[in-house]
């Protein structure tokens, strides 16, 4: 008799995962031997029971839609202040998503829009403008793929 889902298993220090996810006791994945990157089992556990949630619900709603920098900005409570800061940005990065705004597309931002300010203005103008804000929305993000954790 095989087991059933992902089974933990230890291959030197570090616990793997090998097996299918099922659903309703059927297969609903390829073969999957990975890496939980857990020194102890209960870990691994923990990241297998992850992996068959995401599974799972992957199988019965189908890939998620990243969230969107202009979907963040509509939920990011901004004043009437933020607000006008972040129309140039939102031009910018409205079609990004979130997870894919790195750092660096973020300082080179600042320049762009604020030609005319000293470096040292742009990074504290920038850094304190809501756009960093709106782009740590995946942070809050919970494994639904909804915001607000």
């Amino acid at each position: 008799m095989s087991a059933k889902g992902l089974q933990p298993y230890r291959r030197g220090k570090t616990w793997w995962a090998k097996g299918r996810v099922e659903y309703n006791g059927r297969p609903i994945t390829d073969y999957i031997r990975e890496s939980t990157g857990s020194l102890d089992e209960a870990g691994a556990r923990d990241w297998i029971a992850e992996r068959e949630n995401i599974e799972r619900r992957r199988y019965i709603v189908g890939e998620e839609r990243p969230l969107m920098f202009a979907e963040a900005v509509c939920l990011y409570p901004a004043s009437a202040e933020m607000a006008k800061h972040l129309i140039p940005i939102l031009a910018e990065f409205g079609d990004f998503a979130v997870k894919d705004i790195s750092p660096k597309m973020v300082r080179d931002l600042g320049p762009t829009l604020t030609d005319r300010l000293a470096q040292d203005d742009t990074r504290r103008n920038f850094r304190t403008s809501p756009a960093p804000s709106c782009a740590n929305m995946r942070k809050r993000r919970n494994d639904t793929g909804h915001p607000h954790a």
